[in-house]
């Protein structure tokens, strides 16, 4: 979905678009849909990152901005919807809620992280950073300080998501 100079990417729902659509019709915004995908994107245009603070939900979404060619990328706090990336040749990120979506990127070569398979089976679930697939494929669930080096564009919400700063 498009708006002014902002595109997005969304999965999940935000519980309170309803409110967040009447406060910023208020303010002189018209909606072409009911969709809270829409509101997001009205959202950020009037609030920045900061209309993330807003949001109470499960979701994780992209918006790129044409004008400043950033690309911002959030996640619900509770990561309920995840939010997976991977990075080739330094040059290239995708991202994604579902890690089968990754797969399907054509460059994306799966190597089991056999680490992350003890893990778990030991507990029913990959804990801290990492996935099932190899640390070799930059593929994880959180971005760090180190990787947003190499991504000058990539932007992440101050306290929207403890795991992604």
């Amino acid at each position: 979905m498009l708006y002014g100079d902002l595109i997005i990417t969304f999965n999940g729902e935000i519980f309170n678009f309803q409110e967040i659509r009447q406060e910023l019709q208020s303010l002189g915004h018209q909606f072409k849909s009911r969709s809270d995908t829409e509101v997001i994107l009205h959202a950020f245009a009037q609030w920045g990152e900061k209309s993330v603070n807003k949001f109470n939900g499960m979701f994780a979404f992209g918006i790129y901005n044409k004008k400043t060619k950033e690309l911002t990328l959030v996640r619900d706090r509770l990561g309920v919807k995840p939010l997976y990336y991977y990075i080739y040749n330094r040059k290239t990120l995708v991202f994604a809620s579902e890690v089968r979506a990754i797969c399907q990127y054509s460059q994306f070569k799966a190597r089991l992280n056999k680490d992350a398979l003890y893990d778990f089976f030991r507990y029913s679930f990959v804990p801290g950073e990492d996935t099932l697939y190899s640390k070799r494929n930059y593929f994880k669930r959180r971005i760090t300080k180190r990787s947003r080096k190499n991504l000058p564009w990539l932007r992440i919400p101050k306290g929207n998501d403890t795991s992604l700063n």
